[in-house]
């Protein structure tokens, strides 16, 4: 059994339509034997790719269950654990979200023994990146007449901008200290 990890290889990883997709993480488990499972933890859109053999796909909270064989893929749909279970020996390539919150960790355990190895573990940096990107979606995408034409006018929208935000900032702050300094209300 090996493990690799890729980011955006060389010769480029591919999605499954078989675009380029750069930067995209790739984790490949090969050679897992018969009985050898993945347990992956809050992998929502993380997709289970199946190179050779036979997986069995379970997700907590669900009661449909999959089975997948060489050549299919399926992208975990809910957060909770997903366990993904080699039928025959396999080699799976598990490709890791660009947009959303990567998994919490991807656990990789033995067949026999049952002892487990951490394959994949979301840093702090993961988190606060899909935080950041998460907190910056609903803001719209600026149309050609808002476009600004010049250097002086996109340094003026620039200006605006940060003073609107650096406004919605202190007023929250400002609402956040007032109802934590507030004193609850005594019976007399």
């Amino acid at each position: 059994m090996s493990v690799k990890r890729q980011f955006g290889t060389p010769e480029r990883a591919t999605d499954m339509a078989g675009q380029s997709v750069a930067g995209h993480t790739i984790l490949h488990a090969n050679s897992l034997q018969r009985g050898a499972w993945l347990a992956l933890e809050d992998g929502v859109a993380t997709v289970i790719q199946v190179k050779r053999g036979e997986v069995w796909i379970s997700e907590e909270g669900s009661f449909i269950d999959h089975i997948l064989v060489a050549g299919q893929h399926y992208a975990i749909d809910r957060p909770g654990v997903a366990i993904v279970s080699m039928q025959s020996e396999a080699h799976v390539a598990m490709h890791l979200p660009t947009d959303g919150m990567p998994p919490r960790r991807i656990d990789l355990h033995a067949a026999g023994n049952g002892k487990g190895y951490r394959l994949y573990q979301r840093t702090a940096i993961d988190s606060m990146v899909a935080f950041l990107r998460a907190g910056f979606a609903w803001l719209p995408a600026m149309s050609a007449q808002q476009r600004p034409h010049s250097s002086g006018q996109l340094h003026q929208w620039a200006r605006r901008k940060r003073s609107q935000l650096s406004r919605i900032v202190v007023r929250n702050a400002l609402r956040f200290i007032k109802r934590a300094c507030a004193a609850p209300a005594r019976a007399v």
